[in-house]
């Protein structure tokens, strides 16, 4: 979790860094220990002048200042991975962001959450659950019994993952995606919007359509 008084810094200015923004401005208004000094992003797309904190400089201007609090807002895996990979990890502190509005008890759930994993508003999880580091987990989202979400995963609105179902890592859950019981989906593989999984998913993989069918990319 956040430690007291951090000072945070959110790594990505684009759509989801703002909304995290808004997530930890919801944390503040419940207990306020965060001081969200701002955003760093190498390649930003909206002014900086309507971002809600500072744009404070590029990825690699990260060591030059005395922040040592992070948070990845990047939804694409790929994008976390080389980010963060850029960086000296044993220097940082990733912090769990949880929204307040998910309630867990970890004596019965049995729900592990790793590093730097995010889980926004409007999301259900059930029990014994295993998030993996630095997954992100949208809004609105379903996840059944004994499901296993490994490390970089990101998990887009609306999607329903059933009981059983092993996500492994660097995966990219499109929005409204459905994941039918006991299905495994390998490390690497790619699920389009609004598709219906009902088979195992090989590693590196794009499936797309209902029921979900690998899309050869050229």
């Amino acid at each position: 979790m956040i430690p007291q008084g951090s000072d945070i810094a959110i790594l990505g200015a684009g759509g989801l860094g703002r909304e995290i923004f808004l997530l930890l401005s919801v944390i503040n208004s419940h207990k306020k220990s965060i001081l969200i000094r701002g955003f760093y992003d190498d390649g930003i797309s909206i002014s900086a002048n309507k971002l809600p904190a500072p744009l404070l400089g590029n990825i690699n201007s990260i060591p030059q200042h005395k922040i040592t609090t992070l948070i990845p807002a990047f939804g694409l895996p790929k994008t976390k991975i080389n980010v963060l990979n850029s960086l000296n990890l044993d220097l940082y502190n990733f912090p769990t962001i949880i929204h307040p509005t998910l309630e867990l008890s970890s004596e019965y759930q049995n729900v592990i959450i790793g590093k730097g994993s995010i889980i926004t508003q409007g999301n259900m999880l059930t029990c014994d659950i295993t998030i993996g580091d630095f997954v992100l987990i949208n809004q609105g989202c379903s996840i059944g019994h004994d499901v296993k979400i490994g490390n970089y995963t990101s998990i887009m609105p609306g999607c329903m993952i059933s009981g059983n179902v092993t996500i492994g890592k660097n995966v990219f859950l499109g929005t409204g995606a459905a994941i039918i019981n006991g299905v495994n989906i390998a490390d690497n593989a790619t699920i389009g919007a609004g598709a219906v999984v009902n088979k195992d998913v090989e590693e590196g993989d794009t499936v797309m359509g209902i029921p979900a069918k690998i899309r050869n990319i050229l």
